[in-house]
């Protein structure tokens, strides 16, 4: 008949067989999973980095559309004179 301490030796063994190496499988997936959070945080930051050194401000943005709104309305001025002119020659005989 098998004794108690026997019984008591095989459950210790089997818990030593199966959930050491569990422990051991969850604790590298939990460092796996720091360490691959850690790079993410790592990328987000040179990524805000990048936006904040390249992006142009709304500001930045209001200046170069009114710098263009200037520019065609120097454009269709000039159109404007150049059509007073041919207007007044073709009136000339």
């Amino acid at each position: 008949m098998i004794d108690l301490e026997t019984i008591k030796l095989v459950v210790e063994l089997l818990v030593a067989i199966f959930v050491a190496p569990l422990a051991c499988v969850l604790w590298w997936m939990l460092r796996k999973l720091v360490a691959d959070v850690r790079d993410l945080e790592r990328a987000l930051a040179d990524y805000k980095l990048h936006v904040s050194e390249n992006f142009s401000t709304k500001n930045d943005l209001t200046k170069a559309i009114e710098q263009f709104s200037r520019s065609v309305d120097a454009v269709f001025m000039k159109l404007e004179r150049i059509e007073d002119k041919l207007d007044m020659k073709a009136d000339k005989p």
